[in-house]
């Protein structure tokens, strides 16, 4: 293990981060609705998407410019936050804020099935995400001591609360970050991982079968700083994004990463400067590693050697794929090897 760190250390200090405005890389899509900012986005393939927002509205989208307002009738008003989409007929999505929602549509969004709700005053969900079409697990943040968990085992069509256990005690009223939808992270077989923020940053979950729980040393004691985003590159390798989402220069030691299957955490031996901005979504697939917020992005095509920046702001990404304020969208222009 340790030899296959040194090497990796080896590699990422031959990084450096090449600052440019250009997007020769990525092309960019408009909504026709431009007051959607999309935190929510579920990729089908390369060329298809859904994306929900905090304008209560879901959007179908397909190359090449093609938007169909799937939006859900009478929630007018609720934040969507997370969607997962099973086929370009079937999604699922995510509310934050009370009453929590789970919704579900078969049949492209010419109707919705309420599958879930909790009205509790303070019930406040930041993502769910799913192993397969069938299991996934969502949470919210502790309304005590101990963060909410419930878990579906039909595609979302209805959801079981876990029971409270010590794994899952907190801070009093600590919580996630519905930044991006990706402070949640299933892989693996039965593997999922949960990052907190507020008054101590913080990883739990379950890995390789062994409890997964551990501090985080970023960006601590505030409401709007800790870790944000997690991605698995694979069983050994976990990638943790964060920061202050108030402003990049408040940020510090946003980048943390685990060649041990969560063992330990350390910082990530990319280049300095994108450890000191706030990222609100990680993801490191193949060789392929983007980094986002609303404040920008930075991406490597060669596990980190070598880094482009661009100014324009998206929360989250999954795939090619990009969603941001504003209805912006972008996918880049490679396929993932």
């Amino acid at each position: 293990m340790m030899n296959k760190a040194l090497l990796l250390i080896s590699l990422f200090s031959l990084s450096a981060l090449s600052l440019n405005g250009q997007n020769e890389d990525f092309s960019l899509f408009q909504c026709p609705d431009s007051s959607n900012n999309f935190r929510a986005l579920s990729v089908l393939n390369d060329s298809s998407i859904w994306l929900a927002s905090d304008q209560s509205q879901v959007w179908y989208f397909n190359l090449p410019n093609h938007w169909e307002n799937r939006s859900p009738k009478g929630y007018e008003g609720v934040l969507w936050r997370d969607i997962e989409a099973i086929d370009d007929s079937t999604a699922i999505i995510l509310s934050a804020g009370s009453p929590a929602l789970i919704l579900r549509t078969e049949n492209a969004g010419q109707s919705w099935q309420e599958c879930f709700r909790d009205d509790s005053p303070s019930i406040f969900f930041d993502a769910f995400d799913f192993w397969d079409a069938q299991r996934g697990l969502a949470f919210a943040d502790a309304q005590e001591s101990h963060i909410t968990i419930i878990e579906t085992k039909d595609g979302g069509k209805s959801w079981q609360k876990w029971d409270t256990i010590p794994e899952l005690k907190v801070s009093p009223k600590q919580g996630g970050f519905a930044a991006s939808g990706t402070c949640l992270h299933c892989f693996g077989q039965d593997s999922w991982a949960i990052v907190l923020g507020g008054s101590q940053a913080r990883i739990l979950g379950k890995h390789k079968g062994q409890s997964l729980k551990a501090f985080l040393a970023m960006n601590d004691g505030g409401a709007s700083k800790g870790a944000f985003s997690i991605d698995a590159k694979n069983a050994d390798t976990l990638l943790i994004g964060g920061g202050d989402y108030r402003a990049d220069s408040l940020s510090k030691q946003s980048l943390l990463w685990s060649i041990d299957t969560g063992k330990s955490w350390e910082p990530v031996p990319f280049p300095k400067p994108l450890s000191q901005r706030y990222w609100s979504c990680v993801k490191w697939q193949g060789s392929h590693i983007v980094l986002c917020s609303r404040f920008g992005m930075a991406y490597s095509f060669d596990n980190g050697k070598n880094w482009l920046y661009s100014s324009e702001g998206f929360y989250t990404c999954q795939g090619p794929w990009l969603s941001g304020p504003k209805g912006r969208i972008a996918r880049f222009n490679f396929a993932y090897k």
